[in-house]
């Protein structure tokens, strides 16, 4: 029998090529699901400024460590990722694959470099891709495109002034889903202006679908401006972008029929959409369209501008008193109200004005409230401030006129919103030695009764009286008269006994017949001073306030002193006593109303005086309380 020859293997330790080989052959005899290969693509090589693309990274077999993305944090800003796995079975021999999907936003323009990611022990390759500048490239389609303007007539803008943007797409064919992105730009505040607008437009000889933004742009600063251009992404009906070429579906006869369409009109941009339920059960094409891109020159505020900056195309000023002052009195506040209206400017843009008055009037502003609306097409901002103003002395007040400049972005120049000086009289008020010496001469004049003094003995101009002497029991042949010294010698009597048996009670028989003759003040006058005074910090004003509304609460037993009033009050003594001992300490340097406000907050309460219990066989208190 013939023995087969043996076959000569390559020697092993011959060198380094034997070796590669016999690595080669134990390669290929390992099992399909432990051979690893690493591989990364890009969905596009090239695409514009603001725009996403997708890195998709396979490798075989299902025994894969996750990638490492971080090294992507440098160039790109990941917005999501996806897994996949991928197996298959080719001659009996099953092979499979794992693929993750990553979305990426580029965070530069240029040529930027996607890195090596290691998956396990394996790294993919670097890829490049291309990110364009697309501010002056717009990209339309046969259907749909997006334009964005801006409303500037002189095609440069002031810092700060408002810029009306305006975003229109324009569809000739019904879109079946899509998102518009809003203009954004670096170093500006961009606020959207009311609700969308739909309307219709014929364009190069088509009818096209019209939605329109509106938007408000301010530059904070000043330079070239570039807003980028505003992208739509959508889809539409695959049959040529439209349905010229077929008959339309029920939704969409539905859709246009002039009953029906009303109920369409909206602001939502969904409802621009107007999804067609039958447009589901056919094939779409995804369509991306952009604007072009936008460079504005913001200029600085010019040479020629003083006091606050206010760009606007618009500015009024409005008082309150309508160049006439009310009735004023020293001591009482009164209210003056300034509205600054504005067009081009938000309420926020417009400063607190300064309100002169004088050494003879205390000024306390309160916090401005600010306003701001718009028509849909502008910003509207209006700014409305109050101030408290407390005459000191009588006599002739002359308040200066107000002015707030402003600067004319239509005309070019700087205006003056004006409100003249105002001419008042202040009177005295109500407790001080004036109005007390005249004050019996109104009830006379009110009393409604005639006039008893014969014209011969009332007074000449000179002060002089001409009456003859009266006799001394002249009054005995006037009746009422002398029924009326009857009553009054009775009540004296009946007085002088009820005083002797109730020595230690205070008479209050006086209080009443005074109230009866003069009504009780109003407090709300002297609380609302206190209320200023405390917000301005200003003690002395806050303790002469104070004892004004503790008077007019209390008229019959007003308080003479803070600490007479500190011990009336059944809270907010401590506080009452601070503000006295910060009079004295200091003139009230460095003292805070808030505690004081706070203490009062619900008004002035009179504590309950201790019971009298010495009638009932106990001791009196050791210190009686008087206020």
């Amino acid at each position: 029998m013939q023995s087969q020859p043996t076959p000569h293997l390559p020697a092993i330790g011959g060198g380094p090529g034997a070796l590669a080989v016999l690595l080669l052959l134990l390669a290929l005899t390992l099992p399909g699901p432990l051979w690893a290969e690493a591989r990364a693509s890009l969905d596009r090589n090239r695409i514009y400024q603001g725009d996403i693309t997708t890195l998709s990274v396979e490798v075989d077999g299902i025994g894969a460590a996750q990638p490492d993305l971080s090294p992507l944090n440098r160039d790109f800003e990941v917005l999501g990722t996806s897994s996949s796995t991928q197996i298959s079975i080719v001659n009996g021999r099953r092979s499979d694959t794992l693929r993750w999907q990553i979305t990426l936003k580029p965070r530069h323009i240029g040529e930027l470099q996607v890195p090596p990611l290691s998956i396990g022990a394996e790294r993919t390759r670097p890829l490049t891709l291309s990110v364009a500048d697309a501010t002056s490239i717009p990209q339309r389609d046969d259907q749909v495109f997006v334009e964005l303007q801006a409303d500037l007539p002189s095609g440069a803008a002031y810092v700060q002034q408002q810029v009306p943007l305006t975003v229109r797409l324009y569809s000739a064919a019904p879109l079946r889903q899509g998102n518009l992105s809003d203009p954004q730009a670096e170093h500006a505040v961009i606020e959207r202006l009311g609700e969308d607008k739909r309307y219709t437009a014929d364009w190069g000889g088509k009818r096209y679908q019209v939605l329109e933004r509106r938007f408000a742009l301010s530059p904070e600063q000043s330079g070239s401006l570039h807003i980028p251009p505003v992208v739509f992404k959508g889809s539409l009906p695959a049959e040529g972008g439209g349905r010229s070429s077929r008959q339309p579906s029920p939704f969409e006869r539905f859709r246009n029929d002039p009953f029906f369409d009303r109920f369409f009109d909206g602001s939502a941009f969904d409802r621009f959409l107007q999804d067609d339920p039958f447009a589901a059960f056919e094939p779409g094409r995804p369509v991306t369209v952009r604007s072009q891109g936008l460079d504005i020159e913001v200029k600085p505020k010019p040479a020629a501008a003083s006091g606050h900056w206010l760009p606007a195309e618009d500015l009024v000023m409005e008082d309150s008193w309508a160049g006439k002052a009310p009735e004023l009195r020293v001591g009482e506040p009164v209210t003056r109200t300034l509205t600054l209206r504005a067009r081009g400017l938000s309420g926020s843009q417009i400063p607190q004005v300064v309100l002169e008055a004088g050494e003879a009037v205390r000024v306390y502003p309160e916090a401005p409230r600010s306003e701001t609306r718009t028509d849909g097409n502008l910003i509207y901002g209006t700014s409305q401030q109050a101030f408290a103003l407390i005459p000191q002395r009588a006599g002739d007040l002359r308040l200066p006129e107000v002015r707030v400049k402003w600067w004319d972005t239509r005309g070019n120049q700087e205006r003056e919103a004006l409100i003249p000086a105002i001419d008042a009289k202040v009177q005295p008020g109500a407790n001080s030695p004036v109005s007390a010496e005249r004050a019996p001469a109104p009830a006379a004049v009110t009393s409604g009764q005639p006039d008893p003094q014969p014209a011969a003995d009332k007074p000449s101009a000179s002060g002089a009286t001409t009456a003859p002497a009266p006799t001394p029991w002249g009054f005995l042949q006037n009746p009422w008269l002398l029924a009326g010294a009857a009553v009054a010698l009775l009540a004296a009597l009946a007085g002088w006994l009820w005083h002797r048996r109730r020595s230690r009670a205070p008479a209050p028989a006086a209080a009443p017949t005074a109230l009866a003759k003069n009504p009780r003040p109003d407090p709300e006058p002297a609380r609302r001073a206190f209320l200023v005074a405390c917000d301005a910090n200003d003690a002395a004003a806050a303790a002469r306030n104070l004892l004004a509304w503790a008077a007019a609460q209390w008229p019959a037993e007003p308080p003479r002193s803070l600490t007479a009033l500190a011990a009336a009050l059944a809270q907010g003594g401590e506080a009452v006593l601070a503000l006295d001992r910060a009079l004295y300490a200091d003139d009230g340097a460095g003292w805070k109303g808030a505690t004081l406000k706070e203490a009062l907050a619900r008004g002035l309460t009179r504590s309950t005086p201790p019971a009298d219990t010495a009638g009932d066989g106990g001791l009196g208190p050791l210190y009686p309380r008087r206020v």
